[in-house]
Protein backbone atom coordinates (compact mmCIF):
# COMPACT_ATOMS: atom_id res chain seq x y z
CA UNK A 1 0.00 0.00 0.00
CA UNK A 2 1.00 3.32 -0.81
CA UNK A 3 1.65 4.37 3.15
CA UNK A 4 3.67 1.55 3.51
CA UNK A 5 6.06 2.90 0.93
CA UNK A 6 5.57 6.25 3.03
CA UNK A 7 6.52 4.64 6.04
CA UNK A 8 9.67 3.11 3.97
CA UNK A 9 10.84 5.89 2.58
CA UNK A 10 10.28 8.35 5.01
CA UNK A 11 10.10 6.52 8.37
CA UNK A 12 12.98 6.64 10.64
CA UNK A 13 15.26 3.41 11.05
CA UNK A 14 13.60 0.56 12.51
CA UNK A 15 15.27 -0.28 16.12
CA UNK A 16 17.54 -2.72 15.93
CA UNK A 17 19.14 -2.03 12.58
CA UNK A 18 22.70 -0.43 12.33
CA UNK A 19 22.06 3.14 10.48
CA UNK A 20 24.68 2.18 7.69
CA UNK A 21 22.63 -1.02 7.17
CA UNK A 22 19.40 0.64 7.02
CA UNK A 23 20.26 3.19 4.33
CA UNK A 24 20.91 -0.19 2.70
CA UNK A 25 18.32 -2.31 3.14
CA UNK A 26 16.02 1.18 2.26
CA UNK A 27 17.75 1.36 -0.64
CA UNK A 28 16.97 -1.96 -1.95
CA UNK A 29 13.38 -1.59 -0.78
CA UNK A 30 13.00 1.33 -2.54
CA UNK A 31 14.45 0.12 -5.72
CA UNK A 32 12.62 -2.93 -5.91
CA UNK A 33 9.13 -0.60 -5.13
CA UNK A 34 9.84 2.00 -8.10
CA UNK A 35 11.92 -0.13 -10.64
CA UNK A 36 9.75 -3.36 -10.75
CA UNK A 37 13.52 -4.92 -10.60
CA UNK A 38 13.50 -8.82 -9.83
CA UNK A 39 15.18 -10.34 -7.04
CA UNK A 40 18.04 -11.42 -9.72
CA UNK A 41 18.30 -8.13 -11.38
CA UNK A 42 18.94 -6.21 -8.25
CA UNK A 43 21.28 -8.61 -7.14
CA UNK A 44 23.17 -8.21 -10.64
CA UNK A 45 23.20 -4.47 -10.23
CA UNK A 46 26.64 -2.78 -11.42
CA UNK A 47 26.93 1.02 -10.51
CA UNK A 48 27.45 1.45 -13.80
CA UNK A 49 24.19 0.40 -14.85
CA UNK A 50 23.07 3.34 -12.66
CA UNK A 51 22.01 6.28 -14.91
CA UNK A 52 21.43 9.14 -12.74
CA UNK A 53 21.11 11.73 -15.53
CA UNK A 54 19.05 9.87 -17.95
CA UNK A 55 17.06 8.73 -14.56
CA UNK A 56 17.40 4.80 -15.85
CA UNK A 57 18.86 1.85 -14.75
CA UNK A 58 20.13 -0.83 -17.47
CA UNK A 59 19.37 -4.52 -16.86
CA UNK A 60 21.64 -6.76 -18.56
CA UNK A 61 20.25 -10.02 -17.75
CA UNK A 62 16.90 -9.65 -17.21
CA UNK A 63 14.32 -13.13 -17.58
CA UNK A 64 15.48 -14.97 -20.43
CA UNK A 65 18.73 -13.28 -20.89
CA UNK A 66 16.48 -9.73 -22.16
CA UNK A 67 17.88 -6.14 -21.84
CA UNK A 68 16.29 -3.70 -20.80
CA UNK A 69 15.87 -0.02 -19.48
CA UNK A 70 13.98 0.37 -16.51
CA UNK A 71 12.70 3.88 -14.55
CA UNK A 72 14.96 5.35 -11.92
CA UNK A 73 12.75 8.03 -10.46
CA UNK A 74 14.58 11.19 -7.94
CA UNK A 75 13.05 9.55 -4.89
CA UNK A 76 14.71 6.56 -5.49
CA UNK A 77 17.89 8.24 -6.75
CA UNK A 78 17.89 10.05 -3.67
CA UNK A 79 17.78 7.07 -1.39
CA UNK A 80 20.65 5.37 -3.34
CA UNK A 81 22.81 8.18 -3.24
CA UNK A 82 22.08 8.43 0.79
CA UNK A 83 23.26 4.93 0.99
CA UNK A 84 26.52 5.31 -1.15
CA UNK A 85 27.36 8.08 0.92
CA UNK A 86 27.06 5.93 4.04
CA UNK A 87 29.85 4.37 3.41
CA UNK A 88 28.27 0.65 3.92
CA UNK A 89 29.11 -0.14 0.28
CA UNK A 90 33.55 0.47 0.37
CA UNK A 91 34.58 3.17 -1.57
CA UNK A 92 37.02 1.73 -3.84
CA UNK A 93 34.78 -0.57 -5.52
CA UNK A 94 34.49 -0.07 -9.24
CA UNK A 95 31.78 0.45 -11.44
CA UNK A 96 31.93 -3.12 -12.65
CA UNK A 97 31.71 -3.70 -8.75
CA UNK A 98 27.98 -5.02 -7.35
CA UNK A 99 25.89 -1.57 -6.01
CA UNK A 100 24.13 -3.66 -3.31
CA UNK A 101 25.74 -6.55 -1.06
CA UNK A 102 27.14 -7.45 2.35
CA UNK A 103 30.09 -6.21 3.66
CA UNK A 104 30.09 -8.77 7.08
CA UNK A 105 33.15 -10.47 6.51
CA UNK A 106 35.35 -7.29 5.14
CA UNK A 107 34.72 -8.80 1.76
CA UNK A 108 32.13 -7.11 -0.83
CA UNK A 109 29.58 -10.05 -1.62
CA UNK A 110 26.96 -10.38 -3.75
CA UNK A 111 23.72 -11.30 -2.00
CA UNK A 112 21.95 -14.97 -2.80
CA UNK A 113 18.78 -15.33 -3.74
CA UNK A 114 17.52 -16.34 0.01
CA UNK A 115 19.29 -13.84 1.30
CA UNK A 116 17.85 -10.78 -0.10
CA UNK A 117 14.38 -12.51 -0.08
CA UNK A 118 14.68 -12.58 3.60
CA UNK A 119 16.46 -9.00 4.25
CA UNK A 120 13.01 -7.70 2.24
CA UNK A 121 10.67 -9.82 4.31
CA UNK A 122 12.73 -8.63 7.52
CA UNK A 123 12.97 -4.90 6.56
CA UNK A 124 9.09 -4.71 5.11
CA UNK A 125 8.06 -6.26 8.43
CA UNK A 126 10.37 -3.82 10.95
CA UNK A 127 9.05 -0.75 9.08
CA UNK A 128 5.36 -1.32 8.44
CA UNK A 129 4.55 -4.10 10.92
CA UNK A 130 3.36 -6.30 7.89
CA UNK A 131 4.53 -9.64 7.15
CA UNK A 132 4.92 -11.91 4.00
CA UNK A 133 5.94 -9.26 1.34
CA UNK A 134 9.23 -10.60 -0.43
CA UNK A 135 11.11 -9.09 -3.52
CA UNK A 136 8.96 -10.15 -5.78
CA UNK A 137 6.26 -8.51 -3.54
CA UNK A 138 7.75 -5.08 -4.70
CA UNK A 139 7.52 -5.48 -8.43
CA UNK A 140 3.76 -6.49 -7.73
CA UNK A 141 3.50 -2.96 -5.79
CA UNK A 142 5.24 -1.17 -9.00
CA UNK A 143 3.47 -2.47 -11.61
CA UNK A 144 -0.18 -1.54 -9.25
CA UNK A 145 1.25 2.15 -8.70
CA UNK A 146 2.34 2.58 -12.59
CA UNK A 147 -1.24 1.86 -13.70
CA UNK A 148 -2.89 3.50 -11.02
CA UNK A 149 -1.21 6.51 -12.06
CA UNK A 150 -2.44 6.12 -15.31
CA UNK A 151 0.55 3.87 -17.45
CA UNK A 152 -0.79 1.97 -19.99
CA UNK A 153 -0.29 -1.80 -19.67
CA UNK A 154 2.29 -1.96 -22.55
CA UNK A 155 4.64 0.69 -20.91
CA UNK A 156 3.90 -1.18 -17.66
CA UNK A 157 4.42 -4.83 -19.28
CA UNK A 158 8.21 -3.34 -20.77
CA UNK A 159 9.45 -1.68 -17.33
CA UNK A 160 8.64 -5.36 -16.28
CA UNK A 161 10.12 -7.45 -18.67
CA UNK A 162 7.33 -9.02 -19.43
CA UNK A 163 6.62 -10.52 -23.24
CA UNK A 164 3.37 -10.82 -22.84
CA UNK A 165 0.66 -8.14 -21.47
CA UNK A 166 -1.31 -10.95 -19.74
CA UNK A 167 1.33 -11.57 -17.09
CA UNK A 168 1.46 -7.60 -16.23
CA UNK A 169 -2.32 -7.67 -15.86
CA UNK A 170 -2.10 -10.61 -13.35
CA UNK A 171 0.00 -8.64 -11.37
CA UNK A 172 -1.88 -5.59 -11.40
CA UNK A 173 -5.09 -7.87 -10.31
CA UNK A 174 -3.41 -9.33 -8.06
CA UNK A 175 -2.94 -6.24 -5.62
CA UNK A 176 -6.74 -4.71 -6.97
CA UNK A 177 -9.52 -6.40 -6.25
CA UNK A 178 -12.43 -6.00 -8.62
CA UNK A 179 -14.07 -3.12 -6.01
CA UNK A 180 -12.93 -2.45 -3.43
CA UNK A 181 -15.03 -2.33 0.12
CA UNK A 182 -14.60 1.53 0.60
CA UNK A 183 -15.92 2.03 -3.08
CA UNK A 184 -19.03 -0.44 -2.61
CA UNK A 185 -19.84 1.14 0.85
CA UNK A 186 -20.34 4.36 -1.32
CA UNK A 187 -22.08 3.02 -3.63
CA UNK A 188 -24.50 1.74 -1.31
CA UNK A 189 -24.27 4.72 1.77
CA UNK A 190 -27.72 6.02 0.82
CA UNK A 191 -29.82 3.24 1.62
CA UNK A 192 -28.39 3.27 5.38
CA UNK A 193 -31.17 4.09 7.76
Amino acid sequence: EEEDFRRILNGGKPKGVPEMKWKRNRAILVMLMTTALRNSELRDLRMRDLNFEEGTVKVEKGKGNKERLAAFPKVTQDVVKEYLESGYRPNNLGQDDFVFGTNEDGNWNQFDRFTLSQLVERNIRLATGKDGYRSHSCRHFAATQYFDKGVDLQSISEVLGHSSLQTSQIYIEKLRPALSSQKASMAFDGFAK
